[in-house]
């Protein structure tokens, strides 16, 4: 199924994972009233872009159009499960993701990236290929759990992402399933509104004690596995 969702802005902010609780509480008393909109769960990623990390230099550099291409899925499986291929596109202070569901991917422990994207590739329609064949290189997988909050007018989500990993890919012929990067205990709290409702978002951070970070869950895990 090829999904696009709505045009929405993100509101993007780290702190220490000692502050977890803090954060937590936060969102809990604050006036908005949020409660938790869906079990949290564990998020994983595998990361696409070209060889020469068209997709990375993009958002370093903070082209104002950019795009990644990521392939997601969700619990506890090491291993890429049946998920979403996504398409992530930001234009200046916008975004939106395109989707198309992968529900057949029967993916061994042992094959290669090049069967697994094989088996990816296979299930793509002609448009979503040629997306895919445009980002060859598996760079990394990221791993967080991820709690799930909605406003009270159901207008105003947030997140809440701990516990992150972050696997070297780049350049090898089967995942790297264990070694993993040397990687800070953070905490990135996301505030997320469709682009029409973000009239709300001064109210709601009124309060939270953290600066907006802008950060990028792939080009920190790119500086962590250390390539360069």
């Amino acid at each position: 199924m090829n999904l696009h969702t709505p045009t929405r802005r993100e509101y993007k902010f780290k702190a220490d994972a000692i502050h977890y609780n803090k954060l937590k509480q936060w969102v809990k008393l604050n006036p908005a009233g949020f409660r938790v909109a869906y079990p949290s769960r564990q998020v994983n990623n595998v990361y696409f872009d070209t060889w020469n990390l068209n997709s990375y230099t993009s958002n370093l550099i903070e082209v104002s159009a950019r795009s990644k291409l990521r392939y997601r899925w969700y619990g506890l499986s090491i291993k890429p499960s049946p998920g979403t291929l996504e398409i992530k596109c930001k234009r200046n202070l916008y975004g939106w993701k395109y989707k198309f569901n992968i529900e057949k991917l029967d993916v061994e422990i042992t094959d290669s990236w090049k069967t697994i994207r094989s088996q990816i590739q296979k299930l793509l329609p002609l448009d979503w290929k040629a997306h895919f064949n445009h980002r060859p290189a598996p760079i990394l997988v990221n791993r967080y759990w991820r709690d799930y909050y909605i406003s009270r007018n159901g207008k105003i989500m947030i997140t809440l992402d701990t516990r992150q990993l972050v696997l070297n890919q780049y350049g090898k012929r089967t995942p790297n399933f264990k070694s993993k990067a040397n990687m800070a205990d953070a905490i990135i709290l996301e505030v997320k509104t469709d682009s029409h409702n973000y009239e709300y978002i001064p109210s709601i951070l009124r309060d939270l004690p953290l600066v907006w970070s802008g950060h990028s869950k792939y080009v920190e895990g790119l500086k962590a596995i250390s390539i360069f």
